[in-house]
Order: structure tokens, then C-alpha cells, then sequence
């Protein structure tokens, strides 16, 4: 107890020597929107309107009455009970969720308490999210024309007198929800972000001692999370399928709710100085925000309709839900990723992340090698390495994490005099396997194992040449890995960017230089400008040529393009397990390891992060501690694929 207190005390010193930061920097500037918009009010005269949800089969928008205690359903402008007059909540619940504080009696009250927020899964189940003292989570299941049956879902800190502020559910049915305690008012929220997984099992996503996280919401595929939180005036987004922060958006002052359009767009609530309310688009590629309308009373919630890109406003002392859509649809002159998916592409470039489903130029190459089936998902239970040893199937982040890779298949066009080349390349491939790593063996060491192709107008190409070794034997996938040549390639080459080492702003920048055998190729692939893509060709005699290089199209959940750059760097990623039983802060603040969630570092850290910006240095790649299996495996992909090039490039 007595630490529990010293935490308490220690926090609240914090708090007034770092009250700047619940001050945020002024926000944002805002401009006016870039679109045309029209409001329709859908429906007048309800009691403290708050979250809203679109029933998926009907199509009805349901809104969470916090003032009248209900669920509200919106028919020809006019608010029904959206549940049955008789609705009951079950009984069955774990035995640890009874307490001292809290009863069964208490668990199954028929009626609803101050319901903050609504949303409902692909099944059309019903969710509500109760904010009121001991607010619970509860499930409706769909019956008839109503809902009648609840389910109570018990989450972990059942003995705090928690307040739900929102609920979601994807289409895999893992739950979201945001909370607080309401009994520490004033500076101590203990706000905190969870996910329930489709095993019932609960994992924290972020937690702070004094944050206020907004309600949560889901991109159209479900892929990235995002919330606010409104002291720190920051927006965060993570990829839900690795369980990683990819994005945040800090300084926007008088942020509440936030919803995400079919688009990608992301859209925000602000309380202005003025206490007036805007709708706001957040713009988090260049730092900006938009705002959609202004001059409103208190938002109560936000929503965005699933498929037509409409925006649900919800006004709580007006009583008043609004419908929020642009007058034109905005276009593009070839189809694009939402702007959420693009963020997503953009931060696994960036970090070097695999892609979540293998690229197809680079599937059909390792498949093509005969010892690797690849497939998106994994569902045995095999290790890694006992499945691709029986070729059996292996996910390109397994592949990618035995053995790093940095791969292109792209097009070419010459922008130098065509008096300098006449003929010039058209195609460009290659491969590098181990990037940045200088590679051991008994006879040389090579600034990694590279393989490349480049196909000219005339049908000539220039590839990876591999030299004898000492004994006069050739490149072959039998050779054993000590007897590699003395000159491992005849292209060596390297891949720098700035950023993080690995990196620039989605640039994947190469080189492969001849070493006097042929010539040096300086490639820069940019996956968001592609003007700036390009390649300079420094031939033997002197002569500089400039190519545009431009990816080949695939699909975008496998990238979008002909590119792949993957398992060069370790990331965090996974959400801290919590389990299902009841959970005291002491485990999670002063008497254990303290997980690792943004908003709780955020206030306890005064000092700046600085990015290491130095250039990555090659580092030999050793194969200590690893089975003769794994070694083995490595080797005869790099092997078998080197062999083969020269046939089987991409």
C-alpha cells in the first residue's frame, strides 16, 4: 500500500513539473476545407447524443444516449429504441468478475448506464460501451427485429471504477476499447487503450497515469487503429495485424473524437478557445489540418459510414445528430491506397518491415527455387525452419527474417542524349541478399550476395558474373558454402538510406559497381515520388547516362509494387499481454517492469529523442548460434538462387 501511495504522490510532483504538457504548443494552423460539403440534420431532440455506429444489414445509423440511458435507432428522422423493452443481460460471466465492489445484482442490471458509445461486428451483433460508474462492456446479440439478450464482457481492472468512453470491432471480431476511472477526479485518469482478441484473450495498447484517450477507430479494412488523446493534443495510429505504432500526429490542440472515412481520410473534433467546435481533417503527410465546418456547440461523438464516406456528428447539449458529406467526390487520375494504407506502406518501407503478403515478382522467383512454398498466412504449428525444410509453407516475414533482402523488378527509360547509348536498358532486376552485411567464408569476403540484371533494347544483358575459386570449381548450388569463390560477384553492392539507418522517406537507395570489369549502377527507387526515381549508369569510358526507373503494378496488399526491401532492422512491435483476471496497477507501475505504452513514457520522459542519422556501417553476417539446419537453410536458398539467375531472374 504504502508504495501504491509514494506512486500517487510521485506522480502528482510530476504532474506540476511537467504541467507545460498539458499545455500543448499552439495547434496546427487550420484552413478552410478543400472540399464542397453540405449538413442535414438527421434527427433533433434526444438526450445527450454521444457515440454512433451503421447497422450493417439495415443500414441504420444507432446513436449512444448518454443523458436518456439508451441505444437509439434512426427511422425517417425520427430516434426509436434500438433495444427490446424487456432486453436482459445474462448471468454467465467468470467467477473472479464478482467482487466485494462489485455484485452480480450489479453485473445484470437491465438498464443502461450513461452508454458513451455503440458499434456492431460483421454479424450484427450490437456493442455498448457504458461510461457511467462501473460501466461495462455489453453484447447484444441480434433477435428477431430487437435485441434482447446481453452479454456482459469483462475485462481486466473490474475492482476500478472504470468509465468505458468507446467500443469497436473489426472484421476479425477483435474488440477495442478505450477507458478511465472516474473516481480520481481532476488530474489522475489512469486512461488506457485495450484490445480483446478472438481467444477472449485482453492486451494493453497504450496506458497513462493522467491521459484521456478519445474514442477509438478503425480504417475501412480494419488494418490500422487510432485514437487521441487530449491533454498531450496528440493523434496515434498502429497496425492492428503486428501490433505496432506506425504514425502519431502531436500539437493539435482541443482534440476529441476522431473517425476514419472509406478513403483514409482522417477526421478529428477540436473544442476552440473561442468554445465553439470544429470538424477538422488531419492531414499527417504534411503536418496539417482542414477544417470541414465550424461554429458548432459540443461534439458528442463522430462516425464515418462504412461505405459512401458520409460523416456522422452527434451534438450533446443540442440533442441533435447531423449528416456531414462532400458535395464532389474527390478524384484521382489512376486508383490510389487510402491515405491510411499509404502511411502504413510508407512506414514499413521505412523501417524495412515485410510486406503482410508476399510480392508476386518475388514469390514466383522463391518458388521457382523448389525449396520454399510461400504463402500469406501460416496456420501450422511447425517452427519456421521445420516447415521450409519439408517445403512446406513459410510467410515472406519468416523468409525475410532468416534472410534479409532488398529486391526490384522495374522499368527503364533513358533520359541522357541517345547519341551516348544507343542502346539503352529497358529492365532492370536484381536482388541482395544479407544488404549492408559483409559475408564470410574461407575464401573471400563479399559486401553481401548480390545478384543483378540489366535487359537492353537489343535483348543483350548484363547479369552477375561469379568467378572460380581457387581450385578452378564454378558457382554451384552443390558447392559447399567455404568453397564460395574468391570473388563472390562481380557486382558488389550496398544499400543506404538516411532516416533510420536503413531508410529515407520511403527511398530505397543502391549501387553495384563494376570493380573495373564492368559498369557502376547508382539506383534510387522512391515509392512516393516517383520522379524521383531514377538511375545513373557511370560506364567504363567516363560517360555518365540517366535513366527514369518505375516499378511494375501489383496488388496492393502485397505492396503495390515491384519492390521489396525486408528484415534488415528489428522493430517493437506487440501489445502487452494482460490476460483475463483482474489486474492491479502495481503490476504495471512501481512494482514491476512498466510495459511499453506511448502516453506513459511521454509524461514521465523531459529530454528530446534524437534519430541516429550516421551512416549504417556493414557488419559481417556470422551464422553463430544458429542449428546446422538454419545454417543449412540459408545457404542453399542464396546458393540455389545465385546459380540460377543468370535463367530465372524476375
Amino acid at each position: 500500500m504504502m508504495k501504491a501511495r509514494t506512486y500517487i504522490l510521485t506522480a502528482l510532483t510530476l504532474l506540476m513539473l511537467a504541467g507545460h504538457r498539458f499545455e500543448p504548443a499552439t495547434g496546427l494552423r487550420v484552413e478552410s476545407s478543400r472540399d464542397r460539403l453540405a449538413v442535414e440534420l438527421l434527427v433533433q431532440g434526444l438526450d445527450g447524443p454521444a457515440g454512433l455506429a451503421v447497422q450493417p444489414v439495415s443500414g441504420r445509423l444507432h446513436v449512444a444516449e448518454r443523458g436518456g440511458n439508451r441505444i437509439a435507432e434512426v427511422r425517417d428522422r425520427t430516434a426509436v429504441d434500438a433495444l427490446h423493452p424487456d432486453f436482459e443481460i445474462s448471468s454467465v460471466m467468470p467467477s473472479w468478475a464478482v467482487t466485494d465492489t462489485r455484485s452480480e445484482e450489479n453485473w445484470v442490471e437491465a438498464s443502461l448506464r450513461q452508454p458513451a458509445d455503440v458499434s456492431f461486428d460483421r454479424h450484427g451483433r450490437l456493442w455498448i460501451a457504458e461510461s457511467g460508474a462501473q460501466g461495462r462492456l455489453l453484447r447484444f446479440e441480434p433477435f428477431e427485429n430487437d435485441y434482447l439478450f446481453g452479454q456482459i464482457i469483462v475485462s481486466p481492472w473490474i475492482d476500478d471504477n472504470l468509465s468505458y468512453t468507446s467500443v469497436a470491432v473489426d472484421d476479425a471480431g477483435r474488440v477495442f476499447t478505450a477507458m478511465h476511472r472516474v473516481d480520481m477526479p481532476g488530474v489522475l485518469a489512469f486512461g488506457r487503450v485495450l484490445m480483446r482478441d478472438m481467444d477472449a484473450e485482453w492486451y494493453l495498447i497504450d496506458y497513462g497515469p493522467f491521459a484521456e484517450f478519445s474514442n477509438v477507430a478503425l480504417s475501412p479494412d480494419s488494418a490500422s487503429l487510432l485514437f487521441a488523446e487530449q491533454r498531450t493534443a496528440d493523434v496515434t495510429w498502429y497496425d492492428v495485424d503486428r501490433q505496432m505504432l506506425f504514425g502519431s500526429m502531436e500539437r493539435v490542440r482541443g482534440v476529441r473524437d476522431v473517425a476514419v472515412l472509406n478513403d483514409g481520410s482522417i477526421l478529428a473534433s477540436l473544442k476552440r478557445r473561442d468554445r465553439t467546435w470544429s470538424v477538422v481533417e488531419i492531414d499527417p503527410e504534411y503536418g496539417h489540418i482542414w477544417e470541414w465546418v465550424g461554429g458548432l456547440s459540443e461534439i458528442g461523438g463522430l462516425a464515418a459510414h462504412p461505405e459512401n464516406g458520409d460523416l456522422y456528428i452527434s451534438l450533446s447539449k443540442e440533442g441533435k445528430v447531423m449528416r456531414l458529406y462532400r458535395m464532389e467526390e474527390r478524384r484521382s487520375p489512376e486508383p490510389q491506397l487510402d491515405k491510411m494504407s499509404q502511411l502504413l506502406q510508407t512506414f514499413e518501407l521505412e523501417n524495412a518491415l515485410p510486406p503482410k503478403k508476399w510480392p508476386e515478382f518475388f514469390r514466383e522467383f522463391i518458388e521457382r527455387l523448389g525449396m520454399v512454398e510461400a504463402v500469406d498466412r501460416i496456420v501450422s504449428m511447425q517452427r519456421p525452419l521445420d516447415r521450409s525444410l519439408g517445403r512446406v509453407p513459410m510467410s515472406v516475414e519468416e523468409f525475410t527474417h532468416a534472410i534479409p533482402v532488398v529486391a526490384a523488378k522495374v522499368q527503364a527509360t533513358l533520359l541522357s542524349d541517345e547519341e551516348l547509348e544507343p542502346d539503352p536498358i529497358t529492365e532492370l532486376s536484381f536482388v541482395i541478399f544479407f544488404p549492408n552485411r559483409s559475408v564470410h567464408t574461407r575464401q573471400s569476403v563479399a559486401p553481401s550476395v548480390s545478384l543483378f540484371h540489366a535487359e537492353h533494347e537489343s535483348g543483350r544483358a548484363v547479369r552477375t558474373r561469379f568467378l572460380p575459386n581457387q581450385d578452378g570449381a564454378p558457382l554451384s548450388e552443390d558447392l559447399d558454402w567455404d568453397d564460395m569463390p574468391e570473388v563472390l560477384v562481380s557486382f558488389p553492392s550496398g544499400y543506404h538510406a538516411q532516416r533510420t539507418g536503413l531508410s529515407d522517406e520511403g527511398l530505397l537507395r543502391t549501387y553495384f559497381l563494376g570493380m573495373g570489369l564492368g559498369d557502376d549502377y547508382w539506383i534510387d527507387i522512391h515509392r512516393v515520388d516517383r520522379n524521383r526515381s531514377i538511375m545513373v549508369v557511370e560506364k567504363q569510358d567516363g560517360t555518365k547516362l540517366e535513366y527514369a526507373l518505375e516499378p511494375y503494378p501489383e496488388k496492393p496488399e502485397a505492396g503495390g509494387e515491384t519492390v521489396l526491401v525486408a528484415g534488415l532492422t528489428d522493430i517493437e512491435s506487440g501489445w502487452e499481454h494482460i490476460g483475463k483476471t483482474p489486474v492491479m496497477w502495481n503490476l504495471l507501475l512501481d512494482e514491476a517492469a512498466r510495459p511499453n505504452t506511448r502516453h506513459m513514457s511521454r509524461l514521465e520522459q523531459e529530454a528530446w529523442r534524437f534519430l541516429d542519422g550516421e551512416r549504417a556501417v556493414a557488419e559481417p553476417y556470422r551464422f553463430d548460434g544458429l542449428s546446422r539446419d538454419e545454417i543449412s537453410f540459408r545457404r542453399a536458398i542464396v546458393l540455389r538462387a545465385a546459380t540460377r539467375w543468370h535463367l530465372d531472374h524476375f
